[in-house]
């Protein structure tokens, strides 16, 4: 983790930190978007404009994004990498965070997250608690354990910008980011999340056409099969250690969704629960993932 000391107030919005790394993001060898929360609230904001004959996701200049959530933790800049390249992805992450860190506005500034593309789809996993998105044969595989569906390359990786004054981001395509909360994790859909993302497809219905949520179907597919394949009574029918052990991890996190306690503690990013939270979700893509942090502690150095 990098860190840095500081005693100056916190960043206002995440668009203005976002701003800070863009140049690096556009000199970069390798395609990257943003993801997460940033894009929802700038798309549920019902004064920006979704264009989709030009692809372009226009902002109101004084639109500002928090750079906290509603129980107070700090939240993410996440940025996925259109790329298999490991050792890329970590490279524009250190760059990132360079450039971050140097126009830092605030000592409790967010976190980026960076990630790329898996290599292999995890089909033994025994607990893999996040979905994860691999490349096989110029196809797009979204999958959970052995349950996976394929997504066409070209349309996956179909960027729409994100434009906010000074600020021309990439992220996905509007859908496949509402429709990717419903298949991240093993517990599906998170009951913190389920108002926003309803709000979100709902306006989505409004400027897109129903053809554009049909090109969009395997991600629906692998949703339902998470919840089918991955039932107590299923596994427990079946009697296969490896699906009964996901049936559990899917039954533990959709229980612990459900505290407001439980998903603060792991959103934080002090304490032992959050550490556990993070270490299950970098166990489930152990390809790839960075999660830099310029949070100031005791030292200036890396560690």
């Amino acid at each position: 983790m990098h860190s840095i000391e500081s005693t100056r107030e916190p960043v206002p919005c995440l668009l203005d930190a976002l701003e800070t790394i863009q140049s690096v993001l556009d000199g970069a060898d390798i395609a990257a978007v943003c993801v997460g929360g940033l894009p929802t609230d700038v798309m549920l904001d019902a004064r920006t404009r979704i264009n989709y004959s030009e692809r372009i996701i226009d902002a109101p200049l004084d639109l500002k994004v928090s750079p906290y959530r509603t129980n107070g933790t700090l939240r993410d800049i996440d940025i996925l990498c259109l790329s298999d390249d490991g050792e890329a992805v970590r490279q524009l992450a250190d760059q990132a965070l360079g450039t971050f860190m140097e126009g830092l506005v605030g000592s409790n500034s967010p976190e980026l997250s960076f990630s790329g593309y898996e290599t292999s789809v995890q089909s033994r996993a025994w607990a893999q608690v996040t979905s994860q998105v691999s490349i096989q044969n110029e196809s797009i595989i979204l999958s959970l354990g052995a349950i996976a569906e394929v997504i066409n390359m070209e349309l996956f990786e179909q960027q729409w910008r994100l434009r906010r004054g000074p600020l021309d981001t990439r992220v996905f395509h509007p859908i496949l980011h509402a429709y990717n909360y419903r298949v991240r994790s093993i517990g599906g859909l998170r009951p913190k999340d389920q108002d926003k993302v309803s709000r979100l497809e709902a306006r989505l219905r409004e400027v897109l056409p129903e053809e554009e949520w049909e090109l969009f179907g395997p991600i629906h597919k692998l949703e339902t099969r998470i919840a089918e394949e991955l039932s107590i009574g299923k596994a427990i029918k079946e009697l296969d250690p490896r699906t009964l052990t996901m049936s559990l991890a899917r039954l533990a996190i959709k229980y612990a969704d459900r505290s407001s306690v439980v998903v603060r503690l792991t959103q934080s990013t002090d304490g032992k629960l959050g550490a556990m939270g993070r270490w299950l979700v970098h166990s489930s893509r152990p390809s790839f993932g960075s999660k830099l942090s310029p949070t100031p502690i005791s030292s200036t150095e890396p560690t």
